[in-house]
């Protein structure tokens, strides 16, 4: 199954991207999350799978499309919580 080891490879690569700024988590959405990215590519292979097989191998897709979504997600969250905690705090004109 040639489609399972392209899921399990393209697991390890997503495991092991950091995703420190806003350009580095663009590229990973680009990259793995966009309509041309290479998770959806793989989504376009299923059609290829023999139909006893598209089961198992539609749910670890759908399982690698979660994980790269939550791990997007969670590095924005991380990022935007950096840059506000960095911000000066609002100035407060109705202070004496």
């Amino acid at each position: 199954m040639a489609l399972l080891e392209k899921i399990s490879a393209l697991s390890q690569e997503i495991d092991q991207i950091a995703l420190t700024s806003k350009e580095a988590l663009e590229q990973f959405r680009l990259k793995y999350l966009s309509k041309k990215g290479l998770i959806p590519a793989l989504f376009d292979d299923l059609k290829t799978v023999p139909n006893e097989e598209k089961r198992q191998v539609g749910a670890v897709l759908n399982e690698l499309k979660n994980k790269a979504q939550e791990r997007f997600q969670s590095a924005q969250e991380a990022i935007e919580s950096q840059t506000t905690a960095k911000a000066a705090p609002p100035v407060d004109l109705t202070l004496p």
